[in-house]
């Protein structure tokens, strides 16, 4: 397998979709944890924003690689389900231990 070249590194092909979705986790841990360290208050009317602009984030991600594993290629269907259950991992643990943090 020939490496590819990534912002002047070399990686493997297998090493790109490997921890996407820690990193989409990690981005809606973020913006919660910032969310809730700027209101303060469970009731404030832009906490709630957030935490729609969160979801809508995550299922159109959760979307759009589903639809890759529903295809009919092997590795765009393997692709497709490992990126859903990494996101969809991250997202369950992102608004259930981020906000008692």
């Amino acid at each position: 397998m020939e490496p590819l070249t990534y912002l002047g590194s070399h990686w493997h092909s297998h090493h790109h979709g490997d921890c996407g979705g820690y990193r989409m986790g990690s981005d809606y841990a973020l913006y919660l944890v910032r969310s809730y360290q700027r209101y303060m208050d469970e009731d404030h009317p832009s906490l709630g924003l957030i935490r729609l602009s969160v979801f809508l984030c995550f299922a159109t991600t959760f979307m759009g690689f589903g639809a890759l594993a529903l295809s009919g290629h092997a590795l765009l269907r393997n692709a497709g389900i490992a990126l859903v259950l990494g996101i969809g991992y991250s997202f369950i643990g992102a608004v259930t231990l981020t906000p008692p943090l």
